[in-house]
């Protein structure tokens, strides 16, 4: 696909990292300790190889949480929630294929498709017949469509949690312009130098310019550590958002019957509000959670967010 087929929809889908940094949820100096993580990985048909980490793996009566990575998040981006999802069930995170600890044989391989099938490999892997799904942005998008679309009979998606989602292209988003100029500013490939640069304007316009101005060392930190990730590139980049040039998964959302709850931030320069709104009106067993501060990170922006999905998770 040409790189300028694909200016239009870039800002439709989840072009941040979720959770890279995260204050206490609860108000205290301590949050939950880490849990050991047993770290995996199998290789696909065509030859990409999909690294994967459980948490918690010993607590077997409860059912796991699979937490699913929106455009350009890698596993490690959720670490500081993981402690609190990890608390009372297992969890799984992976890399998907082309970045993080993942890696592509062809990056014509990046589908969504493929994303599906990756994640029901997994959980085959691990023999699992019921789980959560809890997607960011365009995560959110490959959990609506799993949920939708069970590849497999037995498998029950007891819970659906939809962070910043959407359900087709988005080509109205308030941070179109500037990540249009963004990527036509740079050389292709990218320097190093054009590379953090872009990596650091994309992430940050996941956040609201007034958490920005009174949060900067958190800024600063969570700058640093998606800086510090290795293999998330330019390609792995491109690769990902071609998956959402063109789509509507409107029909799909009418056929979720999972428990589902949406969260949206009112001020989400990425994924408007709005389409949060209609993913409500199209799941039937929907609830929804508007927060009048919130940015497209949830997670960072509004960590009250993470105690609403816990909840909702312990079925409150």
């Amino acid at each position: 696909m040409q790189f300028k087929r694909l200016l239009p929809a870039l800002l439709g889908l989840t072009v941040c990292s979720a959770a890279a940094i995260l204050r206490r949820a609860d108000g205290t100096d301590v949050p939950p300790p880490m849990p050991t993580a047993i770290t995996s990985n199998f290789t696909t048909s065509d030859n990409s190889v999909i690294s994967y980490r459980l948490y918690n793996s010993t607590t077997r009566d409860a059912t796991p949480v699979i937490l699913v990575n929106g455009l350009f998040q890698v596993q490690d981006d959720w670490k500081a929630a993981i402690p609190y999802f990890a608390k009372d069930r297992p969890v799984l995170t992976f890399d998907p294929r082309g970045i993080g600890a993942s890696s592509v044989t062809n990056q014509s391989e990046v589908t969504m498709y493929n994303m599906i099938v990756d994640m029901q490999t997994m959980i085959q892997r691990l023999g699992w017949n019921r789980i959560n799904l809890v997607g960011v942005s365009s995560g959110a998008i490959i959990s609506e469509v799993f949920a939708a679309n069970y590849l497999y009979g037995d498998l029950n998606v007891e819970h659906l949690v939809l962070v910043s989602p959407g359900y087709k292209s988005n080509n109205n988003s308030p941070a179109m312009a500037n990540v249009t100029q963004w990527l036509s500013q740079m050389s292709k490939p990218p320097t190093a130098d054009e590379w953090r640069s872009f990596e650091e304007k994309l992430f940050q316009v996941c956040l609201t310019p007034e958490y920005i101005q009174k949060h900067p060392d958190q800024v600063k930190v969570y700058t640093q550590e998606i800086q510090a990730t290795q293999n998330r590139t330019y390609d792995a980049f491109m690769a990902q958002s071609s998956v959402f040039y063109q789509f509507d998964f409107k029909n799909d959302l009418k056929n979720i019957k999972a428990k589902t709850l949406i969260q949206h931030g009112a001020k989400d320069q990425v994924e408007p509000v709005e389409n949060g709104r209609e993913v409500h009106d199209l799941i039937s067993n929907s609830k929804y959670i508007e927060y009048s501060d919130g940015g497209h990170l949830l997670y960072v922006t509004n960590p009250e967010s993470l105690k609403d999905t816990i909840n909702f998770l312990n079925g409150n």
